[in-house]
């Protein structure tokens, strides 16, 4: 073969190697958890959309390196709203990105809505500037968590 119509194969490294997602063993392409553990309720359309097109065009372990452009071509979304979508998805840890690669990331484990119960009145806290023991701060999350 010709080398000028040779394809060229760039090796996607991830991101984060010790995260590389796992996808269920399921009928969908795109994983199912994404409704059924209500995540979708959670994100923006336009972070659903960049999502969906992620799971699309990665490969197995969720990578993928379209551009800025192209995913802007594809999904009809200006730079800012490529940037706030890619954003609101690193945030929820759906997703991590270095420029060029997007590393689909396991679907984050919901929140069962009995273990978040409202909060009593919030312990006092050290005045401004003051240091806080991280063996309190321990026992306090996990008198939150585990109360007596």
């Amino acid at each position: 073969m010709n080398s000028t119509h040779a394809r060229q194969r760039t090796t996607k490294l991830p991101v984060d190697p010790t995260r590389l997602r796992h996808m269920p063993t399921q009928f969908a392409p795109v994983d199912r958890r994404l409704v059924y553990a209500r995540h979708i309720g959670r994100l923006t359309h336009p972070q659903v959309a960049l999502y969906v097109f992620l799971q699309c065009v990665g490969d197995a372990a969720g990578l993928s390196y379209y551009s800025d452009q192209r995913i802007g071509e594809y999904l009809h979304f200006t730079g800012s709203q490529l940037r706030d979508a890619r954003q609101g998805l690193i945030q929820r840890q759906f997703l991590l990105y270095r420029k060029p690669i997007y590393q689909l990331l396991d679907l984050p484990q919901p929140v069962a809505a009995s273990v978040v119960a409202p909060a009593a009145e919030p312990p006092a806290r050290p005045g401004a500037g003051e240091a806080i023991a991280i063996g309190d701060v321990l026992r306090e999350l996990c008198a939150r968590k585990f109360p007596s």
